[in-house]
Parts: structure tokens; sequence; C-alpha cells
């Protein structure tokens, strides 16, 4: 009797109906059909590939190679689970995938380190993303001035600049047994608005030696007066050894990426944006000395971040 009961189980499993997931969970409850678990807002088979990361299923009848409930057919990393299909540069490859996140590029990679040519701090040897971050999760736990918040996949300040002769700053954080040479620093950035009626508007990246004899930086920045005047792209450093600018019309509302390199002694800032692109090099004797030797800024300006990568020596 029992050998006949437990056959009768086994037969109603093997043709019960499996529900599909990806329904929402419950808003009130967070409820789910049993066998499923809420994760990030969907009902989900713990079992299923993919499912531990909470992607629900692609719809019946699609394929679905990263198993990360987007069709094949419209996933722009097929191979690279990716569902929230985020594309910084637009050039229909996503950021999970993409050689060059900030770079719309052919995707060669000469030396083959996964790092494109157009984005490759050392085109010929191996190196690796020490740092990257698109801002999807938000303002991250890094060091940074008060006047910071996140919207729409940005970080964004205000800095009155003119008034309080502050500016705003924001501290990333990488780790990496390299030491801190032959390494780039790319934004990319766009200001939304000038604030006050004389003096500078800027925004840039740098690097910068926190030691306690130091306290040193270099800047690669755009930099304005009122009206447009004097609108430049600049590099420099704060033992007023190194001071090069270059004629650039940056306008608020466009958008720019800002990269700035280092090479032994050798810093190179490289702007690109609608105007164009221009390069600055020269030497400084700034060192950057740990995972919190980069930093992006603004003053005398609302500025919008949109992300940033560091990439360097293995």
């Amino acid at each position: 009797m029992r050998t006949a009961l437990l056959g009768l189980i086994l037969i109603t499993a093997c043709y019960a109906p499996r529900v599909q997931s990806g329904v929402a969970c419950s808003e009130n409850t967070g409820a789910c059909p049993a066998g499923q678990s809420c994760v990030n807002g969907f009902c989900v088979y713990p079992e299923d590939p993919g499912g531990d990361a909470g992607f629900p299923d692609a719809p019946p009848g699609t394929v679905d190679t990263d198993k990360d409930g987007v069709p094949d057919n419209v996933d722009n990393c097929k191979t690279v689970a990716n569902n929230d299909q985020l594309d910084e540069d637009g050039d229909k490859i996503g950021d999970a995938c993409d050689l060059c996140p900030q770079v719309s590029d052919t995707g060669a990679d000469t030396d083959g380190d996964h790092i494109g040519d157009a984005c490759d701090p050392n085109s010929g040897v191996h190196d690796t993303v020490w740092l990257w971050n698109g801002f999807a999760a938000g303002l991250p736990a890094w060091s940074r001035s008060d006047h910071w918040t996140a919207a729409a996949g940005n970080v964004v300040t205000t800095s009155p600049g003119n008034t309080t002769m502050d500016g705003e700053y924001l501290v990333t954080q990488f780790t990496t047994s390299a030491p801190l040479d032959n390494f780039s620093a790319t934004m990319t950035v766009q200001v939304t608005q000038e604030m006050g009626s004389k003096g500078d508007h800027s925004v840039g990246i740098e690097i910068w030696d926190n030691a306690s004899n130091v306290q040193k930086g270099v800047d690669c920045g755009l930099d304005q007066g009122n009206g447009g005047t004097n609108s430049v792209v600049y590099l420099s450093d704060d033992f007023n050894n190194l001071n090069k600018s270059a004629d650039y019309p940056w306008k608020p509302g466009d958008q720019y990426r800002m990269t700035i390199a280092k090479h032994a002694k050798t810093y190179t800032c490289i702007v690109v944006g609608p105007q164009g692109t221009t390069t600055l090099m020269g030497d400084s004797n700034v060192v950057p000395r740990d995972g919190n030797t980069v930093d992006v800024w603004a003053y005398g300006a609302t500025a919008q971040y949109g992300s940033i990568q560091i990439a360097g020596k293995q």
C-alpha cells in the first residue's frame, strides 16, 4: 500500500504544473507562489539559473543564454547577466560586457586584457579595471563633502563657489596590489548650471598625494568665467610646477569625458566633448599612495557625474 501511494505521489509531482517565475511579489505581504521566494521585488525559484540573483524568467518560448530574464533578441549582453541593461555610452553594448563602457568604440582589444584599446591606459600590456561605477545603485559610501545626491543614474553636487569659496568633492575608493603608476581615471560629467556671478566655474578630476607632509594634487579640469568667457581645459598641480591650459569652448548642458593618466612623472589630461578632443601633458612630483587618491570635484557650478572608471597594470 505504501509503495502504491508513493508511486501516485511521484506521478502527481511529475505532472504538476510549474508556476512561471518573474511575477511581482505581493505588494502588501511580499508573498510568492509555493516554492518561490521574493528577491528584488520578483518571485523566483532559488534553483533556477539566475534565480539566486533575483532575475525573473524570460518570456516562454524565448532564448535567454545568460539567464538574466532578458531574451537574447533584445539583450545588450547576451552572455553576461545584466538584467538592468545599463549602457553608459549608448553603443548598444551593455556596461556589463562593454570593454570601454564610457566610450562608443569598435571593441578592439589588441592586448587581450578585456579593456578596449580606446580606454586602455597601457595598450600592449595586461591591465585591469580597479574601479567601475556607473552610479546605478545611487550615491556610493565614499568620502565626500556635504552636498551630494543621486538622481537618474548620476551623482549630483552644487557648489556656490563664489559665495563660500568652498568646492565640492567626492573621493573614489578602490583596491589594487599594483603600484599607483601607469594608470588612468576617466569620468563623464555635465555642468547643468553655473552658480554665482563672478569668479571661476569649474569641474574636474584629480590625482592626490595625501601624505601628511605633502597634501598636493594634479587637476584635469574645465574652467570658464561668466558667460563662457576664458573657457579652457587645464592641467595643473599644487606645486605650481605644472600649469598648462588650452582654449576649449565647453558649454553647460553638454556632456564631457575627462581622463587623467599617470605614467611615472608624466600626467596627461584628455577632454572629449562636442567641441572636439583636447590633450595636455606635463610632469609633476605628485605621487599617489593609496586607493583614496582619485577624486572628482566642482566649484561654482551644479554638476552631474555619470560614471567613473579607474584602470591600470595588474
